[in-house]
């Protein structure tokens, strides 16, 4: 029973995100709440989950000053995709079985499967090795383990701050719309990153680097040179792949910020 209702809430969750974003064109455009939003899906997307959550947390490419990290971890939160954990347990699985049949992201079962479908897999998830007993490094860190429980607690207060603040256009657009691109960018990179594009390396998996992709993501669009080097701060390997993630951290970097 605990399943199903979970199961709903994430449909209508999804749901009320994805309509609310349409209603913000159709009902409530604003020029300015549409760049706000434009600006926060970057800083969310980019600090948050492409270099904290993927980069720092789940491969340890680099690691960052606590005060720093606590800063990007309520960014990862605010983006609006999963409490640190299970994001980076998630993608740990992928990169150890990507594009086979325990990939739970994998694009073997189609677009939409690996794009939005494997969120309803959690039964199969929960019978996985790597869910049952989730990586170590992670749930021994209690700042991780406080992020997980308020990941959720997070994302409802600043949608009813939204509203209450600024109406249903500041929800709409700062809420459903900057989450709707911010979550559809990210899952791109399952979808798209694994079907269409070009390849530097020649991978076990199917992953494919997209200058595009890159562009909306932070740098997380050169998926096949991440594969490649999982750990490697830095995904754009060649000239003309600008990473944005990779700048940011070599600006932390030089701040001694980050190490």
């Amino acid at each position: 029973m605990y399943k199903f209702i979970q199961l709903i809430f994430l449909s209508l969750f999804l749901l009320f995100i994805h309509i609310g974003a349409v209603l913000a064109f159709t009902n409530y455009f604003s020029l300015n709440l549409m760049l706000i939003a434009i600006l926060l899906w970057q800083l969310f997307g980019t600090i948050g989950i492409s270099v904290c959550y993927h980069r720092e947390l789940t491969h340890r490419a680099f690691k960052s000053h606590p005060i720093i990290r606590v800063i990007h971890l309520t960014l990862a939160s605010l983006a609006g995709q999963a409490g640190p954990i299970l994001w980076c347990t998630v993608h740990r699985t992928h990169h150890k079985y990507s594009d086979t049949e325990k990939d739970i992201q994998s694009t073997l079962e189609g677009f939409w499967k690996s794009h939005l479908g494997w969120l309803f897999q959690q039964d199969k998830r929960k019978k996985m090795e790597e869910f049952i007993n989730p990586p170590k490094d992670l749930i021994n860190d209690p700042t991780l383990v406080l992020f997980q429980k308020l990941f959720a607690p997070l994302l409802l207060m600043t949608f009813i701050a939204l509203y209450y603040f600024g109406g249903v256009d500041m929800l709409l657009w700062l809420g459903c719309f900057r989450l709707m691109i911010t979550l559809n960018s990210t899952w791109a990179i399952n979808s798209i990153g694994h079907m269409y594009g070009y390849r530097n390396y020649e991978t076990s998996d199917l992953s494919k680097n997209s200058k595009l992709l890159a562009m909306i993501s932070g740098g997380e669009g050169f998926h096949n040179n991440h594969h490649k080097t999982p750990t490697a701060i830095n995904m754009g390997h060649k000239k003309g792949e600008f990473d944005l993630g990779h700048c940011y951290i070599r600006l932390l970097i030089k701040l001694n910020l980050a190490k």
